[in-house]
This record gives C-alpha cells, structure tokens and sequence, in this order.
C-alpha cells in the first residue's frame, strides 16, 4: 500500500496499456460507487454525471488496477479526506499502473546475482592487495599503535 502514497504531479494522462476486455457498464458505476459510499455526503454539482465520467476513466485501466484504487482497503478512498475528483482517480490509477509496470519489468529482470560478475579477490586478498600496493595503514583507530600527546 506504500508505493500508492505518492502520486505525482504531472502524471501521464493516458494509461500506457489498454485493456483488452471490455467491463460491464454495472460492475465500472459499482466500483465508482464503491470510492463514493466511503464519503459522508457526495460533494458535485451533478453526481450521475461525475459517476459516468468516472466510469469512463477508469475503463481505460485494467481490471486490477480498478480492484486496487476502488478497494476499501487500498483504494483512493483510504488516503482522501474528500471526495476524490476526476483527475485524482486517474492519478491514483496512473500511479498503480506504473507500480505494477515496474514491479513487472523488474521481476524479469531475474535476481541480481546472475548478472554480476563473481568478485575478482576476496575480502582477505583485497586487503593483503592493498597493503602490498600503498603500504600499512596508520591511525589512532589501530590496536596496539599508541596515541600521540600519551593518551
């Protein structure tokens, strides 16, 4: 739910993937609904008008994305203290998309070990390397080298 908390400024309007399926006109007004019942009173000028342009925003998402940012748990409702205008419902779902693009593109990636190459020396070898290469170190931090001044 963390990654939900930032929604940036300028996010891009238009989802970079469109969904492939088609939603049923009911279950797209429940999910508008669903954000507006979590509100006290609805606040617009012309409420069956904000819920079809609602409805028409989120269409342009998936269905998961539409789950997360209309779900009591995670949706937009739990992070809104008014009701959630046009343009922040499209951000909320803008932000989750690219959440789950990146969380997509990153898991192919594969884990990070397997495109590392292996370390060329040890942490012993290095050290002894460096030793050989620009001499012993010196410091106060040393154990067993004394102090100036008798500390």
């Amino acid at each position: 739910m963390e990654h939900f908390g930032y929604i940036p400024d300028n996010p891009p309007l238009i989802p970079s993937k469109q969904p492939q399926t088609e939603y049923a006109e009911d279950w797209l007004m429940g999910k508008v609904s669903q954000i507006l019942q979590a509100y006290r009173k609805p606040e617009y000028f012309n409420l069956d008008s904000f819920m079809i342009q609602a409805a028409a925003n989120l269409a342009r998402f998936s269905r998961e994305v539409i789950e997360f940012v209309t779900s009591p748990m995670t949706g937009i409702q739990t992070r809104l203290q008014w009701p959630p205008s046009l343009a922040e419902i499209v951000a909320a779902c803008v932000a989750e998309q690219n959440h789950r693009e990146k969380v997509a593109r990153y898991s192919a990636m594969g884990p990070i070990a397997k495109r590392l190459p292996p370390p060329k020396f040890s942490a012993q070898q290095s050290f002894e390397t460096m030793t050989k290469k620009h001499g012993r170190p010196f410091g106060p931090f040393e154990i067993g080298r004394e102090l100036p001044y008798g500390r």
